[in-house]
């Protein structure tokens, strides 16, 4: 929880647990305020792996210069229709990006799971659970 460690198997790489304050969730709007994200100690030049819950922050997760982001939260946006994707989320609108591997404009990389749960709401509709299983390998 906000903190950092060094892969133990390779040292090159850094896995940081990013747990924002409840303001963050508050329903149907995203907080606006970057400053308030937690400080924490990150090794410099390391392949950065970053296990954030909420993925609509993705754009403000720059301060921690992940390379890489593991996200969740929109659960695949609860109820999906074929050719458009997730339709309502946790802020009750169309998300943005609310499952799989996306790039995002900086470079760096993120994935969003579906994850087992329901939200406010407690129905997936068209919108499957899912475990993940991921592999990172090097260029």
């Amino acid at each position: 929880e906000n903190t950092s460690e060094l892969f133990p198997e390779n040292p090159d790489i850094c896995i940081t647990g990013l747990s924002l304050p409840r303001k963050f969730y508050k329903k149907g709007k995203l907080y606006d305020n970057p400053e308030e994200l937690p400080e924490i100690n990150i090794p410099e030049h390391k392949f950065q792996i970053l296990l954030a819950h909420h993925p609509e922050y993705a754009s403000i997760y720059d301060k921690y210069n992940a390379d890489f982001i593991v996200s969740g939260h929109l659960h695949g946006g609860l109820l999906r229709l074929p050719g458009v994707g997730g339709v309502v989320s946790p802020r009750l609108r169309l998300p943005d990006c609310d499952a799989g591997l996306m790039e995002l404009s900086g470079g760096s990389k993120i994935f969003i799971s579906r994850g087992l749960g329901s939200h406010t709401i407690p129905l997936r509709f068209l919108n499957r659970v899912e475990v993940n299983f991921l592999t990172l390998k090097g260029k």
